[in-house]
């Protein structure tokens, strides 16, 4: 079964916007919004995460592990194509 990478992202969004990281979590749910196709959302879904990982070096390891999840699963869905 495959996960739903999509929903899994907005709840990522819901819970880094509780963490006051409301512009990445705006910036997720309008990636979800804006796409046209799935192919452009998980790829814009992608982008997000890997930025504010690359710029958030102190966060929570659960939650490093939790966006870190759903990159890889976004590109195993990806390279399916």
């Amino acid at each position: 079964m495959t996960k739903d990478w999509v929903s899994e992202s907005e709840r990522i969004a819901e819970y880094l916007s509780l963490l006051g990281y409301r512009e990445v979590a705006d910036a997720i749910v309008d990636a979800v919004a804006a796409g046209s196709t799935g192919t452009e959302i998980l790829t814009a879904l992608r982008w997000h995460f890997r930025k504010f990982l690359d710029s958030h070096l102190d966060l929570d390891q659960k939650l490093t592990g939790s966006i870190q999840e759903v990159i890889d699963g976004i590109d195993t869905a990806l390279h399916a194509l």
